[in-house]
C-alpha cells in the first residue's frame, strides 16, 4: 500500500470510564491495528487527557474515530 496510513497520534479527552488497559485493549482490536500506546497527560475530576499512538500497516482514520466516538 504506497500510500497508507501507518501511525496516527490523537490527543483526546476522555471520561474516567473506560478504564485505559480496557480502551487500549478495545482499540488494539481493530482491523489494521497492530499496536496501541496510550499515555495519561493529565487528571482531573471528571476525565483524563490522553495521547493514542497507534500503529499499522494500513490504518482507516475514519473507523478508529468512529470507534473512539462509540467506545
Amino acid at each position: 500500500m504506497k500510500n497508507a496510513l501507518i501511525r496516527v497520534v490523537l490527543d483526546i479527552l476522555k471520561p474516567h470510564s473506560p478504564s485505559l488497559p480496557s480502551f487500549s485493549l478495545y482499540l488494539s482490536s481493530l482491523e489494521g491495528v497492530d499496536g496501541v500506546n496510550i499515555t495519561l497527560m493529565e487528571i482531573d475530576k471528571d476525565t483524563e487527557n490522553v495521547k493514542i499512538t497507534m500503529e499499522g500497516p494500513d490504518l482507516n482514520y475514519e473507523k478508529i474515530k468512529e470507534a473512539i466516538e462509540h467506545y
